[in-house]
């Protein structure tokens, strides 16, 4: 494998490894994948971001990169939907409110994160998205240090929402589902606008027991509309074996296949292929 050296790398960032795509050129084409392996810690969790940081330095000081897209994997994340409220006047009090909520159920270890909030119209839930404020540090400084522009910094969730967005928008409610190695986020989107979003660890049986899980998050968000579309994202597997005995009806989302990328043997770098 050539090193890496592109006008534009994405990389999905996870506690286990680091997996790269870079493309070049216009339109932009995938010239290679590349995979980096987080030695494992004893002692530690999706918490301790150290080693893939330095799994990410060790990709970007094989070839230069021009523009660098990052996606961090939900074990980094942390996430609360904040309803809409008419007395916060501006941005800042929203954040500020958002951080109320983190540390609320979190405790002080919530004033050390970065917080962003979802862009949407007024009287609409917000969707926050807490991240170690040392983890989005240390992904600048590695950045920097390689001579690369870093254009995007985004969860991995939220990176999926946007690539299927136009999928939600014509939706009237639908389930989203995404795995990663131990995890499993569910959130329902109305016409696209979040409702509800749950992060939880999962077992190798999940594909399994997704319909119960789908039926007992309905019951804790309070659903006032059945969404039976669930549409799934789960690069990691090349098909999922679902359950056909339930009036759920499961759609595995996936990139689009390519020269150099095809989703049955190269799925694992699905969430790289998203950037």
């Amino acid at each position: 494998m050539s090193p890496l050296s592109t006008e534009h790398l994405a990389v999905f960032l996870a506690p286990s490894e680091v997996l790269a795509v870079r493309r070049r050129g216009i339109p932009r084409r995938i010239v290679e994948t590349k995979s980096c392996p987080v030695p494992a810690r004893e002692g530690t969790d999706g918490g301790d971001w150290s080693g893939a940081v330095a799994a990410l330095s060790e990709v970007l000081r094989e070839g230069a990169c021009r523009r660098l897209e990052v996606m961090l994997s939900g074990h980094f994340m942390r996430y609360q939907l904040l309803p809409w409220r008419d007395d916060l006047q501006d941005p800042e009090e929203e954040l500020a409110a958002a951080r109320l909520g983190f540390a609320d159920v979190f405790g002080d270890v919530a004033a050390t994160w970065s917080i962003r909030l979802s862009h949407d119209a007024p009287g609409i839930p917000r969707l926050a998205a807490a991240v170690d404020a040392g983890l989005v540090e240390a992904i600048s400084d590695a950045a920097q240090a390689a001579g690369a522009l870093l254009v995007s910094l985004q969860p991995s969730l939220v990176a999926v929402a946007n690539c299927w967005r136009r999928h939600f928008d014509r939706k009237c409610s639908a389930w989203l589902v995404v795995h990663e190695e131990n995890r499993l986020s569910l959130a329902l989107l109305e016409h696209g606008r979040w409702q509800w979003l749950r992060s939880l660890r999962v077992g190798a049986d999940w594909c399994a027991t997704l319909p119960q899980l789908i039926d007992y998050e309905c019951l804790l968000a309070n659903a006032e509309s059945a969404a039976t579309e669930v549409l799934v994202f789960a690069p990691d597997q090349a098909t999922l074996s679902l359950r056909s005995d339930t009036p759920l009806r499961f759609r595995q989302l996936s990139p689009k296949a390519s020269g150099a990328y095809s989703p049955l043997s190269d799925g694992r770098f699905g969430f790289a292929m998203i950037g």
